[in-house]
C-alpha cells in the first residue's frame, strides 16, 4: 500500500471513528490496513460528499 500524507494522531482518530484499525503506522507513515479498509474509507468519503453536495 502506497503511504498517506496524515498525522498519527488523525490515524487514530481515523480508526476511532471507523471502530476497526483501517490505517496503519509505517516506516512513520500512515497506511491502509488492506485493500478492503482502503475502499471502506473511500465508500465513506464518497457518501459524505454526496450528502454533502445533496443539501445545497
Amino acid at each position: 500500500m502506497e503511504a498517506i500524507n496524515i498525522s498519527m494522531k488523525n490515524v487514530r482518530y481515523i480508526n476511532n471513528l471507523f471502530g476497526e484499525q483501517i490505517l496503519k503506522a509505517q516506516n512513520g507513515k500512515a497506511v491502509f490496513t488492506s485493500e478492503h479498509a482502503k475502499e471502506k474509507f473511500l465508500n465513506e468519503v464518497r457518501k459524505s460528499t454526496y450528502k454533502h453536495g445533496q443539501e445545497e
